[in-house]
């Protein structure tokens, strides 16, 4: 049975904050039955503190809540819409995709061809941190690696990147990618991030919602149950054809990136002409 610990991350000293978890507080926590719609178990992290104080104490929580019974932690931070079918569609996703870590920010950009196939869900090394879930087997299996000195040796190493960063590079270790479902059943508000520099991030938004989809489908975990695609990683404003340099034009259907070398060599190889673009 899939019963679920969610933990929010929650700037409640941030008035905007604050007022977007007033809100959001009501669909988190209706009760329910033991493994019924909502949370078995939920508790907000609100003190004033880096990440790399509660994010050990969160995943602490998750891995004792009802003395070790849940079998997952889910994570939403406090500036997320949910889908008017949330909680029985995330139960469905976890009900199909037991073992898997499930990556709900949903961003890369290739999403609207996953979804044009009729597929339901693509793998990425990209973990977002705004919502994502994880067996809490995994969960304790990420606090010894921490406990271990990895989390000292990234901070050390990466003193700009956050916790979803961190987690990435634990999955990279044990050669595990995220899954994101398409559609996804929660998008991100676009708010002023605590993070500074991330306001203008590619990735701040979901791709393909559930907005147009049925929400009695998308409670059945059969639904979900269709071939999973791996994806490249999908870089911030870069190129897909050099991977290098920055994007200058954006498809408005697909959402594929190009920069104007890569492009000239293109119509240059469409002539009959042979020409390469440099790094």
């Amino acid at each position: 049975m899939t019963t679920i610990a969610l933990a929010v991350p929650h700037a409640a000293w941030l008035p905007d904050r604050a007022k977007l978890m007033s809100a959001l507080r009501p669909q988190l926590t209706a009760p329910c039955p033991p493994g019924g719609p909502g949370p078995d178990w939920y508790q907000e992290f609100t003190e004033r503190e880096h990440w790399e104080q509660w994010f050990p104490r969160m995943l602490d929580w998750a891995a004792r809540c009802g003395g070790g019974r849940a079998s997952h932690l889910l994570t939403l931070q406090d500036d997320v819409e949910l889908a008017p079918n949330f909680w029985p569609t995330l139960r469905a996703i976890l009900a199909a995709w037991p073992d898997e870590v499930v990556s709900l920010a949903a961003t890369h950009s290739l999403a609207r061809e996953v979804a044009r196939q009729g597929r339901r869900s693509y793998r990425t090394p990209r973990l977002v941190g705004w919502g994502w879930a994880m067996p809490i087997g995994l969960v304790r299996e990420l606090l010894k690696w921490m406990a271990a000195g990895n989390l000292a040796h990234f901070r050390q190493e990466c003193p700009l990147d956050g916790e979803d960063t961190l987690t990435m590079a634990f999955l990279h270790t044990h050669q595990i990618q995220p899954r994101s479902p398409v559609p996804t059943i929660v998008d991100h508000l676009h708010v002023a991030s605590t993070n500074a520099g991330f306001d203008d991030h590619t990735h701040r938004r979901a791709v393909v919602t559930w907005r147009g989809y049925e929400p009695a489908d998308m409670a059945e975990p059969t639904w979900w149950q269709t071939t999973c695609t791996d994806l490249p990683h999908d870089e911030w404003r870069l190129c897909w054809w050099c991977g290098c340099r920055p994007e200058n034009m954006r498809s408005a259907v697909t959402g594929a990136m190009l920069c104007k070398p890569c492009l000239a060599v293109m119509m240059l190889s469409a002539l009959g002409l042979r020409a390469e673009a440099g790094p």
